[in-house]
């Protein structure tokens, strides 16, 4: 009998979905991939991250899609109150995706 069990696949299946819902949009693709350049317990302001979007509409979108979506799933510590953004503690789950080394590389920030 194998050690690989249905629950194992079910993790792997859910870990897996979470992944591409967190990289299905270009705009948290970019803000992973800028997020990804600093440290893993740095705060980074949200505005400092969205520099050359249009401020306004990235911080609605943001605020009430991208950011709660991300830090769900635990890609992100997003601080609502202080308005930073730092690495979660699955952010490591992305960074190859996000590499511009990688051969999967997804986006390379500029």
């Amino acid at each position: 009998m194998s050690e690989y069990s249905v629950t194992d696949a079910t993790d792997a299946t859910d870990a897996t979905d979470a992944l591409f819902k967190a990289l299905a949009k270009q705009e948290r693709r970019q803000l992973l991939a800028t997020l990804a350049t600093h440290g893993p317990t740095e705060m980074v302001a949200l505005s400092d991250l969205l520099e050359g979007n249009d401020a306004s509409t990235s911080m609605v979108m943001f605020h009430h899609n991208h950011l709660p979506m991300l830090d769900e799933l635990d890609y992100i510590e997003w601080d609502s109150t202080q308005n930073e953004v730092g690495q979660g503690p699955k952010f490591d789950d992305l960074v190859p995706f996000l590499d511009r080394d990688s051969p999967t590389c997804l986006f390379s920030p500029s």
